[in-house]
């Protein structure tokens, strides 16, 4: 009888809201496969961002359905709810260190005002500033605490070679602009609490996270994994992206604006346009790698689930907010049970296939 073929599970960024889409998706992923396949039953887990949590928890044993049902019911028992405390977080130093850094560049314009008799333009002072910006808003410190004291007492492992299934774990050294590959290699023995917190430090959200020598920010700036999967041995991956750009046709979706009209994304301020773009460019990059993986391996079966484009549950509310949870898990929900009803069900048949090999063998 022959062996089946090992797969793997990809889950890639898109903050809070991209983390209950994921959760969604794989419950209806479950359902769809009726027992014959689980969340938990992959070979190797490979998560990115907020996708490193989730991948991070499945590895460990976590069940999806305990996951999503903690997250819907918004249960402040269940050590499976997150909420904005156990992720955000001015860092040991506090709000007045980060006050006192953006301050610092006000004495010198000053000076150099009265020597020179003239007021910088907008532009000098705009440059002065970003030269003394700290390196990011916010702490990952927070998200580290949460996870490895929810491990502990969920009896999960803390490191990488202590698992039973294969988990990596993607990041960016922002200095070389090399992407790391947490669980491999020299990067094998990190705690996992720390590597997930690492590919979570989003850049100028996040403070960069110090590991060694290295600063490191969030996995998917060094882009979509799914080489790092097929070099492991993976033939047949599931790839969960919440990471699309939103098509703003204004014909069939609207993005409200107080004033009462659809708006444009210009409309709507500078964090729209640096998500929009941000999600342009992965949705570029992760084209590139399937068109490559393609053709270099044809034998690979991939399958990608995200959301549509143009259904706007997705954009409404900012990637870094809880405040939609239950809409966005009841979409993904719905959205993902007609993918693997659909397009999406050769991969679930043949995932269940090998399920069912395995277990005869």
């Amino acid at each position: 009888m022959a062996n089946p073929e090992k797969s793997a599970l990809v889950l890639a960024g898109g903050g809070i809201t991209g983390f209950l889409y994921e959760v969604a998706v794989l419950a209806a992923f479950e359902e769809a496969a009726s027992g014959g396949f689980g969340a938990g039953d992959f070979d190797i887990y490979m998560g990115t961002s907020a996708g490193a949590v989730l991948a991070a928890l499945l590895a460990n044993g976590a069940s999806i359905r305990e996951v999503y049902g903690a997250l819907d019911a918004d249960d402040g028992e269940s050590l499976f709810n997150f909420r904005q405390s156990d992720v955000f977080g001015l860092g040991a130093r506090g709000p007045l260190s980060l006050i006192i850094q953006f301050l610092k560049p006000v004495p010198g314009i000053v000076r150099r005002s009265i020597r020179g008799r003239r007021w910088p333009s907008f532009a000098e002072v705009l440059a002065d500033f970003q030269a003394h910006h700290p390196p990011g808003f916010y702490s990952t410190d927070p998200l580290q605490e949460t996870l490895c004291s929810r491990f502990t007492t969920l009896g999960f492992r803390h490191h990488f070679n202590e698992l039973r299934r294969e988990l990596y774990v993607t990041g960016t050294d922002i200095d070389r602009g090399e992407r790391l590959v947490f669980g491999s290699g020299e990067l094998r023995d990190f705690h996992i609490c720390q590597a997930v917190s690492a590919s979570c430090a989003i850049p100028i959200f996040f403070r960069p996270i110090r590991i060694g020598e290295r600063d490191v920010v969030d996995g998917g700036v060094s882009g979509a994994p799914l080489d790092v999967c097929v070099e492991r041995g993976a033939r047949q991956i599931l790839f969960v992206n919440p990471l699309v750009p939103l098509q703003n046709d204004r014909s069939r979706v609207c993005l409200p604006l107080d004033e009462g009209h659809c708006a444009r994304i210009a409309e709507k301020g500078v964090g729209w346009i640096g998500d929009q773009a941000m999600r342009l460019l992965f949705s570029v990059e992760v084209s590139a790698v399937r068109k490559a993986l393609a053709a270099k391996h044809p034998e690979v079966r991939l399958s990608v689930v995200s959301p549509a484009r143009d259904e706007v549950p997705m954009f409404m509310t900012n990637v870094m907010s809880f405040s939609a949870r239950r809409e966005i898990l009841a979409y993904g929900r719905e959205s993902a049970s007609r993918y693997f009803a659909g397009s999406g069900r050769p991969l679930l048949e043949h995932l269940m296939a090998g399920a069912a090999i395995r277990r005869e063998l």
